[in-house]
């Protein structure tokens, strides 16, 4: 009898595990992510596997220091929820379009649609933008990487309906006026730091989540119950690959005229080193001759050389070969 008793109650969990597999009456829910109720198409509550976590209303908060998981036993050990009469209370499945990135030679955005009944709670999606125009009309494609929040599965799941194709268009925008301000130099300029750090770009896009003075036209967090985490370029490509080729013609033949510019820059640079130090050389000459003459016009000698230089033109020239002997002073001639 006490065998019949615990075959039948294995039995029992073995039906309510696979009912609850299939959402009735009991549900399962997977680590990060929530369950939505219904009553008929409305929403009703929801359930959630998200550790740090707590429901409070209809949204996800995180526990505080000294709070514990308000979640029952049997759901934190086994992750099995009451849902509620089946088929009164059900968990609906719902079509979700998102897309992921695919490694391989080389990167690639695919996209995705399927029939799902959960929502991740926080969660890492790459953002195509295809046609964004410059300030010079070249069109380029722009791969976003976000990590985001769900943190109100009502308002994520029956308000917004399909909550990532209203921040993809909300986060369009931004890069639409983004790219249309600057040129296709200045967009190539900027790739490495797009993906490095947080711009004035990446800022603009986190304050999608709220904007309480902007009443007419309220935040993310209010709208799809979603909160912008993090946001960083992954690439910035043009579509024409014929403009970046003449483009970059035409910058290799920028950087060529540069070069030669600067190489005909640094001749003249010499040649006025050059002349400078000629002139300096013939400075250095001039005084030195200078100061050889005001040092022999301090010599005795000075007035000798004086007193010949007075001679006339033909006896100078005499006394310069040594055809005379002068003698000054003594005031004969031989």
């Amino acid at each position: 009898m006490l065998l019949i008793i615990v075959l039948s109650l294995v039995f029992l969990v073995l039906v309510l595990y696979r009912l609850a597999l299939s959402d009735i009456f009991f549900g399962v829910c997977p680590e990060g992510q929530m369950k939505v109720i219904t009553v008929g198409e409305s929403y009703h509550d929801f359930f959630h596997s998200v550790t740090g976590y707590k429901k409070v209303d209809n949204k996800l908060v995180p526990l505080e220091n000294k709070e514990k998981d308000q979640r029952g036993q049997m759901q934190r050990r086994l992750g099995i929820y009451w849902i509620g009469l089946w088929p009164i209370y059900k968990v609906p499945y719902y079509k979700f379009d998102w897309t992921t990135i695919t490694r391989g030679e080389k990167e690639q955005i695919e996209r995705k649609s399927e029939m799902v009944n959960t929502i991740f709670f926080r969660f890492e999606y790459p953002l195509e933008f295809k046609g964004m125009e410059t300030s010079d009309n070249f069109k380029m494609t722009v791969v976003i990487q976000v990590l985001v929040e769900v943190f109100c599965p009502e308002l994520a799941r029956f308000k917004a309906r399909n909550w990532l194709n209203v921040l993809k268009a909300a986060i369009e925008s931004k890069v639409r006026d983004f790219v249309g301000s600057k040129n296709f130099e200045q967009i190539r300029g900027l790739k490495t730091e797009m993906t490095t750090k947080k711009d004035d770009f990446v800022k603009d896009i986190l304050d999608l989540n709220k904007r309480e003075k902007d009443i007419a036209n309220p935040g993310m967090e209010d709208i799809i119950g979603v909160r912008i985490i993090t946001a960083n370029f992954q690439r910035i490509d043009a579509e024409d690959q014929k403009a970046i080729d003449a483009l970059e013609k035409k910058a290799i033949a920028e950087r060529e005229a540069q070069a030669r510019l600067a190489a005909v820059e640094l001749e003249v640079q010499i040649a006025e080193k050059k002349k400078a130090a000629r002139i300096i050389e013939g400075e250095g000459e001039k005084s030195f001759l200078n100061s050889t003459t005001m040092h022999l016009a301090t010599k005795p000698e000075a007035a000798k050389i004086a007193a010949i230089g007075a001679l006339p033109k033909g006896l100078t020239s005499l006394v310069q070969e040594g055809a005379v002997n002068v003698s000054i002073g003594s005031g004969k001639t031989s």
